[in-house]
């Protein structure tokens, strides 16, 4: 929420086009913040965890756009679709 309300200071549009995906990923924002405070200290070790390897996986990706690698940037979102793909099956 922080980089979009950035953005939207700079651009006065980011909330005026924003979609219906942008609110379902944002609507935590929405709950009081000491429920969520509460989770991720409760689950403190497994998010520094997931923080460290969503750092690791953006540090690549930003590598791949600086390089314009556009094999390691299609094998990225291929990679992501087929995750996804597997997941709907094993969640029906």
């Amino acid at each position: 929420m922080e980089i979009a309300e950035k953005a939207q200071h700079e651009s006065g549009k980011v909330f005026r086009l924003a979609a219906g995906s942008f609110k379902d990923l944002t609507r935590v924002s929405d709950s009081p913040a000491e429920i969520w405070r509460d989770i991720c200290l409760t689950n403190r070790g497994s998010l520094l965890e997931a923080v460290n390897q969503f750092e690791n996986v953006l540090a690549e990706f930003k590598q791949a756009l600086i390089d314009s690698d556009q094999e390691k940037i299609s094998r990225f979102f291929e990679q992501a679709s087929k995750i996804r793909s597997t997941y709907q099956r094993i969640s029906r």
